[in-house]
């Protein structure tokens, strides 16, 4: 018998965000940040000028793919599969965050985004 075929980051991230669907209600706000992902699968040429008019519009590198904002704090989660890594952009915006008093998370699966609402006591269960 083979093992399991890996997750893949965007259905970690769908899984995430069904996570957070259902402890959000009341407890806090969430949504995700695409930045250029459903581009991807443009032309070459269509991309690059997809590229540089959502980065007129604020889009910025390396954001992180989902944010909570719960009591005056916010928190982002990178996702990212158990052997994927941070991009130079990703190192850079965990470093913005830190600076300007964000949380930060790079998670790999639901489980860990549970434990960490736990931690930061948004959810108590």
């Amino acid at each position: 018998m083979s093992a399991p075929k890996p997750l893949s980051e965007s259905t970690i991230q769908e899984q995430i965000v069904e996570l957070l669907s259902r402890l959000s209600p009341g407890r806090f706000l969430f949504f995700s940040i695409p930045n250029s992902q459903f581009i991807s699968y443009l032309p070459k040429q269509t991309k690059i000028r997809m590229i540089a008019k959502l980065k007129r519009m604020g889009m910025l590198p390396g954001a992180a793919d989902l944010c909570i904002v719960c009591k005056g704090q916010t928190y982002f989660i990178e996702v990212k599969t158990e052997k994927g890594k941070q991009s130079e952009n990703q190192r850079l915006f965990q470093s913005l965050c830190h600076e300007m008093g964000a949380i930060y998370l790079l998670a790999t699966s639901p489980e860990q985004v549970h434990r960490a609402l736990r931690a930061w006591g948004i959810v108590s269960y």
